[in-house]
């Protein structure tokens, strides 16, 4: 992590190419912007807040008036209760004012058939007077102050009846006015509560529109809030894909450095190989023509000890002539132990004939793991140079994003289909974004796996250089006990090289 902070820190300064540079100045110019829509947005906080304060004061004043108007609606159920008592004693005093009357014409009636009666008894009692005694002119005396007392008290009862009749119509009167005010409180009542009714509906209508107007912030906010999200992912984006360019851009050419010592060393150590099997084969031709040689003398003796066994010389000179067949023979032992070591030799020569092959195929297989480092490379330029075009897509499309936005924000006036348009459209540029930014991820996991290889080739190196000092030290101690230890020292140097090699390029 440290490595890759430090390629990330070396890469910020480096001079940026033009492109990134009119990038990073549009979103500066971005940035600018959008600590404008942070300023609108806090204004248009304080609108609101402004505005929920108003809506509660509204909602205030419009439980206030639900107060009013259930005070209103319970008076008017008082009212719609006493108007039918009222009829009912309008009614009432109605029927008895008629009865009243019914009765006054009936003692008005009795009056005139008292007065008619008396008329007729006094004229004829004044025919009959003649014939009349004291007695008889008691009776219509008592019976005319009957019927006057009768008609005193119909007058008083009619007097009491007119009495009554005007208080009645009086009552009345006053319960129609009663009525005829409660009416019009009802009609006044209707009106006020049709009045509320109506600043209600006006009241609804603004709240609907404070309501509309805080949606309409809301979503001003909320694109906002996107409009800035993506500009700070596009900026990190931007930052990555640089700092990924650098680091893709050095990791190549330490490749391509790699490959090329590789390739360089490889071939200079099989230049080499080839030398010292060439070497081989001469030490091996002169080894197999000392070997006849010796085993000729060995047959050259051996036919001359017949010749000195039959021939008859004296003791003296049999123990002259015993003294060169003694060395013969330790001469014929020296030549046989030399002949075990050129078998021995012949044996490590054929060895090496066999590494050689070894090494002609261990040499193949490094040739194709150069191929296939080269193919690698060319593909990690390819996958960078399309992640490149992929992250200009992406910026050409985050401004084709911020221009629909715009038109947005200045037309509100747009349809449901444009911002749906507009919507999907940042969803796939999201999309897009976040499928870049694993691409990303993936890269610098990549980078983080190379230098966790490169870091593991040291330790590889390390560990070779050590064993080949372990080797070159028992070489050496070889090589001081036996001379022809010598020749299979470089091979051993040779392969130990190559060993290194192919650890280097794996």
């Amino acid at each position: 992590m440290e490595s890759i902070h430090g390629n990330l820190s070396r890469s910020s300064m480096l001079p940026l190419p033009s492109r990134f540079q009119a990038h990073l100045d549009k979103l500066h110019k971005q940035q600018v912007k959008i600590q404008q829509l942070e300023r609108d947005k806090h204004e248009q906080k304080e609108r609101i807040r402004e505005l929920e304060d108003q809506a509660q004061h509204l909602n205030q004043m419009q439980k206030d008036q639900d107060e009013t108007i259930a005070q209103l609606r319970r008076e008017l159920a008082d009212h719609d209760h006493e108007d039918p008592k009222a009829e009912e004693t309008i009614d009432m005093l109605t029927r008895q004012v008629e009865k009243l009357k019914v009765k006054i014409a009936r003692a008005e009636e009795a009056q005139r058939d008292a007065e008619a009666d008396y008329i007729l008894r006094h004229f004829v009692g004044d025919d009959d007077g003649a014939r009349t005694s004291p007695s008889t002119l008691e009776e219509p005396h008592s019976e005319l102050t009957r019927v006057a007392l009768a008609e005193q008290q119909s007058s008083r009862r009619v007097g009491e009846l007119e009495a009554e009749l005007e208080i009645l119509g009086d009552t009345a009167e006053a319960l129609s006015r009663e009525v005829q005010d409660s009416k019009e409180a009802k009609q006044q009542l209707e009106a006020e509560l049709q009045e509320m009714k109506s600043s209600n509906r006006e009241l609804e209508r603004e709240l609907q529109q404070l309501k509309r107007g805080e949606d309409a912030k809301a979503v001003d906010v909320v694109e906002d809030e996107q409009w800035e999200s993506m500009a700070s992912v596009c900026q990190n984006l931007v930052t990555s894909l640089r700092a990924q360019v650098k680091t893709l851009a050095h990791d190549k050419k330490e490749l391509e450095r790699a490959i090329e010592c590789s390739q360089r060393s490889a071939n200079n150590r099989l230049e080499t190989l080839e030398q010292d099997r060439q070497n081989v084969e001469v030490e091996n031709g002169r080894l197999r023509t000392e070997l006849a040689r010796l085993r000729q003398d060995p047959n050259a003796v051996t036919l001359q000890f017949p010749k000195l066994e039959e021939e008859n010389v004296d003791e003296a000179l049999a123990e002259k002539e015993m003294i060169p067949v003694t060395q013969a023979r330790v001469h014929e032992q020296e030549l046989a132990i030399r002949v075990q070591e050129v078998e021995q030799k012949l044996a490590a020569s054929l060895d090496t004939a066999a590494y050689n092959q070894q090494l002609v195929t261990e040499k193949n297989e490094l040739l194709r793991q150069l191929e296939e480092e080269r193919r690698h490379s060319r593909e990690l330029v390819y996958s960078a140079a399309t992640f490149k075009e992929a992250t200009e897509t992406a910026l050409k499309q985050l401004k084709e994003v911020e221009i629909e936005l715009r038109a947005i924000n200045r037309s509100r006036d747009s349809s449901d289909e444009q911002h749906e348009t507009v919507a999907s459209l940042a969803r796939l540029v999201i999309t897009d974004l976040k499928r870049q930014q694993d691409e990303s991820v993936d890269a610098a996991v990549a980078s983080m796996q190379v230098l966790h290889l490169t870091s593991s080739l040291e330790e590889h190196l390390l560990r070779l250089r050590a064993l080949r000092g372990a080797q070159d030290s028992c070489l050496s101690a070889m090589s001081s006990s036996d001379p022809e230890a010598g020749k299979h020292t470089n091979v051993a140097e040779d392969y130990t090289l190559i060993q290194i090699n192919e650890v280097f390029l794996s």
